[in-house]
């Protein structure tokens, strides 16, 4: 059967400055693109920040207001540039960002341990993880304390067999077939219906999905 781990919000996300306010990303987001490719015109500016006009539009407009870009006129066109200021801010924003990353990595990995823990309480303690990833990264590093034990990490890529994880050389998933461990962690958010159906057919019958 599939496991499914019950969501919950953390009051560190819902605080979240670039989570809840997105005009705080789009913002850093217009900084970096126009200080890496300045001076960028409006079309090109979208072309590379993938945003939608009117974001563009009322983050530019607010960003010329507090001096983070400066507007230069040539002919029919508008060109952006970042501004010393700018430049700076980006710089803060960035660190601030990576903090808030951090602190929502190590809120994530609470969270999961906590979830983990009543698994493991009701026997679930040797695992794999499926497939190897960055999410796998952050579920790794919850189980000792969650009480359950890494014995397997497979992968379906070809490329990723016999590097290591965790000490484990990585396996084909197929090798999860007769496995002796007690269920497979679904270690990524997508495609998750359509794997964990993959490992039906390799007889794993507890599936937890954490994410």
């Amino acid at each position: 059967m599939s496991r499914i781990l019950p969501h919950r919000i953390s009051t560190e996300f819902a605080k979240a400055r670039f989570l809840s306010d997105s005009s705080a990303t789009i913002e850093l987001l217009l900084l970096v693109v126009i200080e890496e490719n300045m001076p960028l015109v409006l079309d090109q500016l979208q072309t590379l920040s993938l945003l939608s006009r009117p974001q563009i539009t009322a983050a530019l407009k607010k960003l010329e207001a507090d001096g983070d870009i400066k507007i230069e006129k040539l002919g029919d066109e508008t060109y952006y540039r970042v501004t010393e200021r700018g430049t700076a801010r980006s710089r803060y924003m960035f660190v601030d960002y990576f903090h808030e990353l951090r602190k929502m990595e190590s809120c994530l990995t609470e969270s999961l341990v906590a979830r983990l823990s009543k698994l493991a309480q009701e026997g679930i303690r040797s695992v794999a993880v499926y497939p190897v990833g960055e999410t796998a990264e952050v579920v790794a590093a919850a189980l000792p304390a969650a009480g359950m034990s890494l014995a397997m990490a497979v992968d379906d890529s070809p490329s990723a067999w016999d590097r290591k994880f965790h000490g484990l050389s990585v396996r084909p998933t197929a090798d999860l077939k007769g496995a002796r461990i007690d269920g497979v962690i679904l270690a990524t958010c997508v495609f998750q219906e359509q794997l964990r159906k993959q490992l039906a057919t390799l007889g794993i019958d507890v599936v937890i999905i954490p994410f």
